[in-house]
């Protein structure tokens, strides 16, 4: 892998980042909206002519649950997708680094300045 070739795969890995974070915002916000459905639910009371209602929010507390659900699972898998590509970007250095000191040095101070939003 040349060192143009590793920049390139960082900086679209550091595009994916802010994906991953805004992905994980919205897993956070539904699990909020989950949490808010269930407090419904269990306040809610069970009388006769309540069970319609309390149904409802049961229906709503789950939807909720299975939208986060699915949300977390898309979000993890593609972190698990992120790591496997920063664990071929760390081989890509270490083998450039054995091969050329100097390049290295420029890709790893390209990296830094990257991650610090410098670029």
């Amino acid at each position: 892998m040349s060192a143009n070739e590793l920049v390139l795969q960082v900086e679209e890995r550091a595009e994916r980042l802010d994906d991953l974070e805004s992905s994980l915002r919205r897993a956070l916000d539904a699990g909020k909206k989950s949490k808010k459905y269930a407090d419904i639910a269990k306040k809610a009371k069970i009388g006769f002519f309540q069970r319609g209602k309390t149904i409802e929010y049961l229906q709503n507390a789950t939807a909720s649950i299975a939208e986060t659900e699915s949300i977390t699972l898309d979000l993890l898998n593609r972190i698990i997708k992120y790591l496997k590509d920063i664990t071929n970007i760390s081989n890509g250095i270490i083998q450039l680094g054995t091969a050329n000191i100097a390049s290295n040095r420029a890709v790893k101070q390209h990296i830094r300045d990257l991650l610090e939003g410098k670029s």
